[in-house]
């Protein structure tokens, strides 16, 4: 099945794929996708949703996109 006119939850551009984010349940465009794998917390991000699958939690809402300070992040 093919999705016509899909919008980027992240820069609200048109797309045809969508990839789940790392951070939080948003569907993004790969270009997104892209900048966030070079997010200096993209693998903190991994790493936690790695440890939620290995505790069962199948739900893993992740970390949260960074805006400004992250330090609160770490703890997650």
């Amino acid at each position: 099945m093919v999705f016509e006119n899909q919008i980027c939850d992240r820069c609200h551009r048109p797309t045809v794929t969508r990839i789940m984010s790392m951070f939080n349940l948003d569907m993004i465009c790969p270009a997104c996708k892209e900048d966030e794998r070079k997010h200096p917390l993209y693998e903190l991000a991994c790493q936690k949703e790695r440890e939620a699958l290995q505790r069962g939690v199948r739900n893993f809402p992740g970390i949260g996109w960074p805006a400004g300070d992250h330090s609160d992040l770490a703890d997650s």
